[in-house]
């Protein structure tokens, strides 16, 4: 019920991480939000009638019970997607927002979207608005709760094979698959590997790691283009240990085999140099299929940056006639 979501949600306001230090879950993903007074619990209300009205749509049987893997990778996906919306506030540095809490603006997907404050369903009321304004946006609730055991969606999956590019990486499939189906990048990388294994971890992205026949069957994606994606673990050309990338084509959401190729200095395709940092941090990334690089879809792992600007539409396209 919505007290034990309140509940639930408190502990991401409450539980500091590393201890010693006053970083809770909920400040790290969104530290303006929080600045301003803006807690999770505070939307409980809305977050429960989300669920419900997903429950009751779907005409499911029985009462609403949300299992604690779902809830929390629920509140995972809202706090990534609060995430950029946060980043981008404090790049702008937007005035502040005072001391009360705007909520958060939920889209259902399969719901066709609740939207609220913390107050419950519906739009806050103009008059309890005033002049503050509501700057981030949450991402869909993952209603397409995917099998642990098999990589297939329990209602459904969405894949689009012209979404596929000529020569492009297995990561750049991986993101689209998770791009558009909301699916957590510890969840992808178990499922792309052939042995269990850390999702944490990863596995490099080769053809003796990756589970291409399990891939091509339940997404009907050519086989050929999984293989064309993946490193070879014997005789292939040598690649980049680091995740390198061409920001016009990631502006297309495309991320090219030739970008990895060691010897490759410029996008064949733009003719501009490739690059390995993030133009706002700095950072790398090892080019490896791990929870953490298959959960940044396009963008820097670290800062959340968009490889190709904060301006970039993140939506794979279908690849040019």
């Amino acid at each position: 019920d919505p007290a034990d979501t309140a509940t639930c949600l408190d502990s991401y306001d409450s539980t500091c991480f590393p201890r010693g230090t006053d970083w809770t879950f909920t400040r790290f993903f969104i530290p303006n939000a929080v600045r301003s007074g803006y807690r999770l619990a505070h939307d409980a209300q809305l977050l429960w009638n989300a669920f419900e009205e997903v429950h009751n749509k779907n005409g499911l049987p029985g009462d609403l019970e949300i299992p604690m893997e779902s809830f929390a990778r629920a509140v995972e996906i809202m706090l990534k997607g609060c995430w950029d919306a946060d980043a981008k506030a404090r790049a702008s540095r937007p005035r502040p927002l005072g001391g009360r809490s705007q909520g958060l603006w939920l889209r259902a997907g399969a719901a066709g979207g609740a939207q609220g404050d913390g107050g419950g369903g519906g739009a806050v009321p103009r008059d309890r608005v005033g002049r503050q304004r509501r700057w981030w946006t949450l991402a869909v609730l993952p209603i397409l709760t995917f099998v642990e055991a098999r990589l297939s969606p329990s209602r459904g999956y969405i894949f689009n094979r012209r979404w596929l590019c000529p020569h492009e990486t297995i990561l750049d499939i991986a993101w689209k698959l998770a791009r558009i189906n909301a699916l957590p990048g510890h969840i992808l990388v178990k499922q792309l590997a052939l042995r269990p294994i850390d999702p944490y971890e990863g596995i490099p992205p080769t053809d003796s790691h990756v589970a291409v026949s399990l891939l091509a069957r339940t997404f009907a994606i050519p086989r050929k283009a999984l293989v064309d994606g993946l490193h070879k673990a014997e005789g292939g050309q040598q690649m980049h240990d680091r995740r390198r990338f061409c920001a016009a084509c990631m502006a297309l959401a495309s991320h090219g085999v030739m970008h990895q190729r060691v010897g490759s200095s410029r996008c064949p395709w733009h003719g501009v140099a490739l690059e390995e940092h993030c133009r706002g941090c700095g950072a790398t990334a090892p080019y490896r299929l791990n929870a953490r690089l298959l959960g940044s879809p396009f963008r820097c792992a670290e800062c959340r940056r968009p490889d190709a600007g904060w301006r970039a539409r993140l939506t794979p396209q279908p690849a040019p006639a």
